[in-house]
C-alpha cells in the first residue's frame, strides 16, 4: 500500500537547491519485517559475503566496507558489530558496540576503511553480530534492511567529498553506504535465519537519491533515516500506518 500526501500549493519562491531523484519525496511504503524471539540472553548471528569488489573511494586511496541494519527488541539491549577479512596477507578486524532501545527502531551499523589503491577483490567478508541483555532473555527482535558489502557509489568514487562523508558520520549510518535497505534481509547468514512476520516498518521515498528508506512512523523524532529532513514532513500519517498496528499474530495482508 502506497499513502500519498495531498497536491501542495504552487511554489511562489526558489532556493539555489534542486532534487535530483525520480520521486518527489512524498510516498511512503509498508513493508513486512522479520521476528525472532529470542529465549536466551545472548544471540550471535554471521552474516557473510564472498568475492566482494572494492573500489577507492573520494580521489584518496581508500575503501570501505559497511554492515548495516535496523532493528526493534522489546528490551533494551547491547548490539556488538564485528568485521572481519582478509586484505592481502594481512587479516582486518574492526568492531563497534552500540546500545539499543525497546520499543522503537534503531538503526545499527559498522563502516571500516582501510588504505587502497587500486580495487581489490576480497574472498570472504564477515560480520559478526552479538545482541546481549545482562539481566533476562532478550525476547522479542524484529529486524529489517540486513545489508552488507562495499560502499561503490558513483559519486564517492569520482569526488574528493572525504571531509564531508564523515563529518556527521555516526548519525547517517547505514543510509550512507548507498545500499538497499528495502527488504529484510539481502545476504546470507550462519547460521540460516527463519524469521516470523514482525511488526510492519514505513519507508519513506527520497526526493535526492530516489531510495525507499526507513522512517518510524509511531515515533517521530526517532530518526532512522533522512536525518537532515524535518521530522514534521513524514507523508504517512499516524492513522494511516496505525491501522496495520494490531494484535500479534493477526496481521492483514500486507504488501512486500
Amino acid at each position: 500500500m502506497i499513502f500519498r500526501t495531498p497536491i501542495r500549493r504552487k511554489t511562489r519562491q526558489r532556493s539555489g537547491f534542486n532534487v535530483a531523484g525520480d520521486t518527489p519525496g512524498s510516498e511512503c511504503k509498508i513493508k513486512k519485517t522479520g521476528r525472532l524471539n529470542v529465549n536466551a540472553r545472548n544471540l550471535e548471528l554471521t552474516f557473510y559475503q564472498d568475492n566482494i569488489l572494492v573500489n577507492p573511494l573520494f580521489q584518496n586511496e581508500k575503501g570501505i566496507l559497511c554492515f548495516g541494519a535496523y532493528i526493534k527488541p522489546k528490551e533494551n539491549l547491547d548490539v556488538t558489530l564485528k568485521i572481519t577479512f582478509q586484505l592481502e596477507s594481512s587479516p582486518e578486524t574492526y568492531s563497534r558496540t552500540i546500545p539499543v532501545y525497546a520499543n522503537q527502531w534503531n538503526k545499527i551499523g559498522i563502516l571500516p576503511d582501510f588504505h587502497l589503491i587500486k580495487p581489490i577483490k576480497i574472498n570472504r567478508i564477515e560480520c559478526k553480530l552479538q545482541i546481549s541483555n545482562k539481566n533476562k532473555n532478550i525476547g522479542v527482535l524484529d529486524f529489517f534492511g540486513i545489508n552488507f558489502g562495499a560502499i561503490d557509489y558513483s559519486y564517492f568514487k569520482e569526488n574528493e567529498v572525504e571531509d564531508i562523508f564523515y563529518e556527521k558520520l555516526p548519525i547517517y549510518i547505514p543510509e550512507i553506504s548507498y545500499h538497499d535497505y528495502d527488504s529484510v534481509q539481502k545476504i546470507p547468514s550462519r547460521p540460516v535465519i527463519k524469521f516470523s512476520e514482525g511488526d510492519p516498518i514505513a519507508l519513506k521515498s527520497c526526493n535526492r537519491c530516489s531510495r525507499f528508506l526507513p522512517v518510524d512512523i509511531l515515533h517521530e523524532r526517532n530518526t532512522l533515516s533522512f536525518s537532515n529532513h524535518c521530522v514534521k514532513k513524514a507523508p504517512c500519517t499516524h492513522n494511516a500506518f496505525s491501522r496495520y498496528i494490531i494484535k500479534e499474530n493477526d496481521y492483514p495482508e500486507i504488501p512486500e
